[in-house]
Formats: structure tokens, C-alpha cells, sequence
């Protein structure tokens, strides 16, 4: 009778042991599903959506966005830049010049009020950017002119410009030729514009 319930109680320990065994296996295995990651299939990574470009630059508490470039149009020569430059510092900064390898010269630029017309001239001392407010160059105001292009500006070329501040230095953003500037005020039908750069050397 002993050895009856010595072997009965064998056979329920061996038992146990193997469905501990089998439990622990398969919460491995079920670990391991949840943990491994399907590698992506070609068309999921050529439908995955690209990065987006915001088009801004920053440096210390400078942040240069919204820059583009007026597309040329027939035999024109010069085109104009416009952006905004936001100051988060504690400090003012000025905008004193600006570069680019698209023109012979550029420059920043202010428009003049005289009559009827408006008169483009060369800012001296360069654009102040207010700390904790924004400089802002749009059409009618202060923008960058691309003098002499080395080549037609189409709609859509992106070109390297490099503005250069008093105190932040240098920051290089990409700017992108449009057909229309999505931002500023536009010229009023009675207006016309003086592009004979005057004073501008």
C-alpha cells in the first residue's frame, strides 16, 4: 500500500513538473511575440511618408522661417527674398547683410513711398530684430534683392542664402522660388515700382 501511494504521488510530481515546464515555455514564447517587430516590406517603406521640411533655420534664439524667393519672369534679372526672423533671446540683434550664389550682388532692401511710386533703396545700418518680437521682410518693405541673376529663377528652385547677423553670425537657410508670396501685403493697382536701384551701390 506504500509503495502504491509512493508511486501515486511520483507520477502527480512529474506531473506538475512538466506543466510548470510547458507554462514557462510558452510565456517565453508569448514574450517574444509581443517584443519582435515584422520587418517593414518594401512598399511599406516606399508609401511611408517623408519627413517634413518646415523650411526654418535656428540659431541661439534666432529662428529664420517662411523663406522664399520671387520666381523671375521674362528677361528679368534681379528677384526678391522674404522672410521672417523671430528673436526669443533677451537682447536685440541686427540683420546686417546677406548671401547667396544666384546674383552678383544681395542686398537688403527697403521700399519708399513717393506719390504713386514706390522707390527701392538700400538699407544702411541693416534690419533690427527686436528681442522677444520679429523682423519681418515682405513685399512693401524690407526683403533681400538677388541683383544680376546668374540664371532665370524657376518656380520651385530651392537655393542656399546665408544672412548675416551682428551678433548671431552667420545662419544659412534654403530658400524656394514661388510664382506667388504667400505672405505680405501686395502692391495696390495704382502703385508702381521704381526698380532703377538707385543709391544702391
Amino acid at each position: 500500500m506504500n509503495s502504491l501511494t509512493a508511486i501515486k504521488s511520483g507520477l502527480a510530481l512529474a506531473f506538475l513538473t512538466s506543466i510548470t515546464i510547458l507554462v514557462a515555455l510558452m510565456g517565453a514564447q508569448a514574450g517574444n511575440h509581443e517584443t519582435a517587430a515584422p520587418a517593414p516590406t518594401a512598399a511599406a517603406a516606399q508609401n511611408a511618408p517623408a519627413p517634413r521640411n518646415t523650411a526654418s533655420r535656428a540659431q541661439g534664439a534666432l529662428v529664420i522661417s517662411s523663406p522664399v524667393a520671387r520666381m523671375s519672369f521674362g528677361r528679368a534679372v534681379n528677384s526678391a527674398g522674404f522672410l521672417t526672423i523671430t528673436n526669443s533671446g533677451k537682447q536685440d540683434d541686427v540683420l546686417i547683410g546677406a548671401s547667396s550664389g544666384i546674383a552678383k550682388r544681395t542686398e537688403l532692401h527697403t521700399h519708399i513711398r513717393d506719390g504713386q511710386i514706390m522707390r527701392m533703396r538700400r538699407v544702411e545700418g541693416g534690419i533690427k530684430v527686436p528681442m522677444g518680437g520679429a523682423a519681418r521682410l515682405q513685399p512693401g518693405g524690407f526683403h533681400i534683392m538677388f541683383i544680376g541673376l546668374a540664371k532665370p529663377l524657376k518656380n520651385g528652385d530651392v537655393f542656399p542664402l546665408t544672412l548675416i547677423f551682428k551678433k548671431a553670425g552667420n545662419i544659412t537657410t534654403n530658400m524656394t522660388a514661388r510664382k506667388k508670396i504667400p505672405h505680405g501685403a501686395p502692391m495696390t493697382d495704382d502703385m508702381k515700382m521704381d526698380h532703377s536701384h538707385r543709391g544702391s551701390h
